[in-house]
């Protein structure tokens, strides 16, 4: 019997070769923080930045790319093949709650959300396990989210965010 593919794992190892490209580019926006890596329900997600928020600041949890769950792995088509589609993924950063949209696109999408998404889209598609993913050509959603107040993503911070809906990935592992 196959050992099945770990999604959350495969994603983690895109997003540690985002980190690596990306971290020189937005170190001086972040104060020095690389990508924060959180997956599960919004709750769990939201517990872990809470428990790390009691021994650091909230804004060491940022930049970060969260990996919401429950997504459903058809692994039964074709043998070695799982097929996916991610309800959501938020790339994150924390921002100040009485800026105008101009000041956090300035200060937070362009230095920063669109940096880490920008290589998180090609990290995607370089990563071995995944196939068919084409960056502009594969389905998906993308949102801009600037000024999202706690309630409205799952997260107790004010933070500005660029969410990807609906990621659809097709993960080979061979037997």
């Amino acid at each position: 019997m196959s050992i099945p593919i770990v999604i959350v794992d495969e994603i983690k190892e895109v997003i540690q070769r985002v980190d690596a490209i990306v971290y020189p580019k937005i170190a001086e926006f972040t104060n020095t923080n690389h990508i924060n890596y959180q997956y599960g329900r919004s709750v769990q997600i939201n517990k872990l930045l809470q428990l790390n928020r009691n021994s650091i600041p909230a804004r060491s949890n940022y930049p970060l790319i969260a990996l919401f769950q429950d997504f459903p792995e058809d692994a039964g088509k074709k043998l070695g093949y799982t097929y996916v589609t991610i309800p959501r993924i938020t790339i994150a950063t924390i921002t100040d709650k009485d800026g105008t949209p101009e000041e956090r696109y300035n200060a937070t999408f362009k230095p920063i959300l669109n940096v880490i998404y920008d290589e998180f889209i090609k990290q995607l598609s370089r990563q071995p396990s995944i196939i068919g993913f084409t960056p502009n050509k594969s389905s998906y959603i993308k949102t801009d989210r600037p000024g999202t107040k706690p309630e409205g993503e799952g997260f107790n911070d004010y933070i500005d965010a660029i969410t990807i809906e609906q990621l659809q990935l097709t993960f080979y592992k061979p037997n």
